[in-house]
């Protein structure tokens, strides 16, 4: 299940401040409302709806009510399509390759259920768990398929096979230490054109998009209270403690420690 970067449910009341992600947050209301604020638009997320906030999709996110219950998943898109081979779902959660970065809102009713089975099914696991998990992801992502249709044959030839291939390493080489240089000689490019390419099709340099993949692993393996930050800070290829907590907190406004409490 490793294309489920984080899965849970939330009564807190928390205002986030602006940050993106390099996983697809999906997120259920189940009670309370919010607006998310991204692309100089205020979108309003109500009772009983659905959100999709696509990969790389700068947005901060602030609660309107005194209540405010919500299922939250990071899904690892690059994961899923090896475990679900769909390009319609994985462009429709990467919007960097099709230019369209609106996070995806609706009213879906009953299906706080599916989020449910998933944090059941993970809590008291058995050899049936990952095709629990499954069956449940892929009718979320169904409801979200069938709101918002990409037409891939239209949309494809926006995608840029290089920065795809390059970001998909990145995700799988994070906890290495990735050369832009020797990354850009990998699919025979010079180094500044190969950056300028990549920030063009993800919104961020390469190096910023490999930082924002391993904040993105690290606050998975800070939910694993056995790791040491300084193992969570080497498991996501920081070169030190201190290298990680730095941009921990630019990033999330909270120190490693903080977050983890």
């Amino acid at each position: 299940m490793d294309y489920i970067e984080y899965i849970g449910y939330h009564e807190d009341i928390t205002k986030y401040e602006a940050h993106n992600h390099t996983s697809c947050e999906i997120m259920y209301c189940k009670e309370g409302a919010l607006d998310i604020y991204a692309n100089d638009k205020i979108y309003s997320v109500g009772r009983n709806t659905l959100c999709a906030i696509p990969c790389g999709l700068i947005h901060k996110t602030t609660p309107k009510s005194d209540i405010y219950k919500r299922y939250i998943i990071f899904v690892e898109t690059f994961a899923l399509r090896q475990r679900f081979y769909s390009n319609e779902i994985f462009f429709m959660l990467n919007p960097r390759a099709t230019k369209k970065t609106e996070p995806i809102i609706f009213e879906c009713s009953g299906i706080d259920n599916n989020f449910k089975a998933m944090i059941d099914a993970r809590e008291n696991p058995t050899t049936i768990t990952p095709d629990i998990v499954f069956c449940n992801m892929l009718q979320i992502l169904n409801k979200l398929e069938e709101y918002f249709y990409l037409d891939l044959k239209n949309e494809a030839h926006e995608a840029n096979p290089i920065v795809i291939k390059a970001m998909q390493y990145i995700q799988e080489h994070c906890n290495e230490q990735i050369s832009i240089t020797e990354l850009s000689e990998k699919f025979f490019l010079n180094k500044y054109y190969f950056s300028h390419l990549f920030k063009i099709e993800a919104g961020v340099s390469p190096k910023q998009y490999l930082t924002n993949v391993r904040l993105s692993k690290s606050r998975q393996l800070l939910h694993n209270e056995n790791l040491s930050i300084s193992n969570v800070a080497a498991l996501c290829g920081f070169v030190s403690h201190s290298d990680f907590s730095k941009n921990f907190k630019k990033a999330y406004g909270v120190l490693p420690s903080e977050f983890r409490k």
